[in-house]
């Protein structure tokens, strides 16, 4: 009776350990598509800001918040869109002017292998255009 009693306890305190673990590596898989996502929009900074630029007043100065990348999908068969969020800075404005420059998000459609850019398009008013890329 002993035994099984021991045998059940050991069990049960595996089965916990291996779900312990198996959350440890999901977690770290996802900080490392988190590491991977932001490492392809850094790759695209330059593109990206361009487009924000070109769309916005020429003066202006993009500052990304790389903590606030997302990765979304709608539905099943749709390319996913990784999202940022940035500042348009206008230098001749004051900060209480820039105000509703802040915390635009930047929404970029990407292939599944985050390889290539099809759009861009944010989601304030700051851009009026769509993104006419490759």
């Amino acid at each position: 009776m002993k035994k099984s009693v021991v045998l059940v306890f050991i069990a049960i305190f595996l089965i916990l350990a291996g779900i312990e673990g198996t959350k440890k590596v999901f977690e770290m898989r996802r900080e490392a598509q988190k590491e991977h996502q932001i490492a392809f929009l850094q790759a695209h900074e330059k593109e990206m800001t361009e487009y924000i630029q070109k769309n916005s007043s020429d003066d202006i100065k993009v500052k990304y918040y790389w903590n606030t990348v997302e990765r979304k999908q709608s539905m099943a068969f749709s390319r996913p869109t990784l999202s940022i969020k940035f500042d348009a800075i206008d230098e001749k404005k004051t900060k209480e002017e820039n105000y509703y420059n802040e915390k635009n998000t930047l929404v970029v459609d990407t292939d599944k292998e985050l390889t290539r850019i099809y759009d861009m398009w944010t989601t304030g008013t700051i851009i009026e255009n769509s993104y006419t890329g490759e």
